[in-house]
């Protein structure tokens, strides 16, 4: 090999590093969980038993299909999937999802005992921690 040949291989690789880089190396968000995985992670978290699991497993799907009907199906959703409603306002749309997370947990502790919904309550104290912390769109 030349070594002019040589050179421009050795740019178009660097080259190909540093604009992939950031591209690549980004975080991605989680995949969402279906309201299966969702129910048996609350049973691990929460020691649920199969009963419970089973209600809080029909409530996930319930809950899925509330927000698939307010704001469309997820962005991963297969293509056949038709299209949600158009966005609105951000802060109605938070204050609508706001609305529907404190009706879901409303429901899910009826299913628990005391002592596990104490340790749901933990549970969401850290996810509502965890949602603050994150970046908004564009940021």
């Amino acid at each position: 090999m030349k070594p002019r040949s040589i050179l421009i291989t050795f740019a178009m690789l660097i080259a190909f590093l540093l604009f992939a880089g950031p591209v690549y190396g980004q975080p991605r968000m989680p995949k969402p969980s279906t309201p299966a995985e969702r129910a048996e992670q609350l049973k691990k978290d929460l020691g649920l038993n199969t009963v419970q699991t089973s209600k809080i497993k029909v409530i996930f799907e319930d809950q899925e299909k509330e927000m698939r009907k307010s704001f469309g199906p997820p962005p991963d959703a297969p293509m056949d999937e038709p299209p949600g409603p158009p966005p609105g306002d951000p802060s109605e749309m938070r204050e609508k999802m706001m609305k529907q997370q404190k009706e879901l947990s409303a429901k899910i502790a009826k299913v628990l005992t005391p002592e596990q919904k104490k340790k749901y309550d933990e549970l969401e104290k850290v996810r509502l921690k965890r949602m603050e912390e994150r970046p908004g769109p564009g940021e």
